[in-house]
């Protein structure tokens, strides 16, 4: 017999099905509106007992022990999978023995919820798909992207994540690219996190060469879009959400890199700050570099 689960319990289930991972305080914020924070221990308490949810703490040394992450277990997904409420083609991945870069996933996730619920209340446009870059899209493949030029040389970026807004009336979407950047991070220790952190060091860049990068992705932006799925293909190019850790970096960023005016003209880059996005990723203001050197404020939606 079926273990009888409360809307809110799925709920809490699909949440962690969909974004991977979440934090206490990410699934109070999606699943316990209006309650204490305690009602959100509770109820991850009652899923734990059940089995279908673990946490798992991680602990970078002398920095201290992190906030828990929450994952779906095996019989969670068999759980939320017998409801219907996922597509057939998704399955069950065991949670990573180590997540060397925990607070770059924590701002992706809360960039993603924060633009989710935004979206929910516009009346004019929609999160139509958000996908990490943490998750495998629906044909397996990840969200690089990819171009082979005919002179043999290989372009390539990964971004922290590609999200998909649409026209509530008109049906017409728009491609982001999104990057965090979180400035420095402090060195952990441990020999175990230390190799793993030098293997993420070699997809990783700093966000002057990532910026440098998507700039050169965009110069063949047709190669490149033809490396994700189908799904992709009609986007005739993309706009790059960037968001930093404060107010101060994003101005010290604006001044620092290196946008060429093509894409200055255009809008491409757009830059906020956590605490701003957080709070209201659509339609929050964001800077957009100007070819007078200077910046103006839009919308994310206005840029699209």
């Amino acid at each position: 017999m079926a273990t009888c689960l409360s809307h809110r319990d799925l709920a809490i289930l699909f949440q962690l099905q969909e974004k991977v991972s979440l934090t206490v305080s990410q699934i109070h914020k999606l699943c316990f509106q209006g309650l204490g924070r305690d009602s959100a221990y509770k109820g991850i308490a009652k899923l734990k007992h059940r089995g279908f949810v673990k946490s798992y703490a991680y602990d970078f040394g002398r920095f201290g022990k992190l906030g828990d992450m929450i994952f779906l277990t095996k019989s969670g997904f068999s759980r939320i999978e017998s409801t219907g409420l996922i597509e057939g083609e998704y399955r069950y991945k065991a949670p990573p023995g180590l997540i060397v870069d925990y607070a770059h996933r924590i701002a992706i996730i809360d960039y993603w919820i924060a633009l989710e619920q935004d979206a929910s209340r516009n009346p004019d446009f929609e999160l139509a798909g958000f996908f990490p870059e943490f998750k495998k899209l629906p044909n397996g493949k990840g969200i690089t992207l990819k171009a082979d030029l005919p002179s043999g040389e290989i372009l390539q970026v990964r971004n922290d994540a590609l999200f998909i807004l649409r026209n509530r009336h008109t049906g017409l979407e728009h491609l982001f690219l999104l990057e965090i950047d979180r400035g420095t991070m402090p060195i952990v220790t441990g020999s175990k996190i230390k190799v793993a952190n030098s293997q993420n060091l070699k997809i990783r860049s700093n966000l002057t060469t990532k910026i440098e990068k998507i700039q050169n992705i965009f110069d063949h932006w047709q190669l490149a879009i033809q490396s994700l799925g189908s799904r992709f293909h009609h986007f005739k190019g993309a706009k790059v959400v960037v968001i930093t850790d404060t107010a101060k970096r994003t101005l010290n960023m604006l001044q620092k890199l290196s946008i060429r005016a093509c894409y200055k003209s255009q809008g491409v880059f757009l830059f906020s700050h956590i605490e701003e996005a957080n709070q209201r990723a659509l339609t929050c203001r964001y800077a957009v570099p100007h070819c007078t050197g200077a910046y103006q404020t839009q919308k994310l939606i206005a840029a699209s």
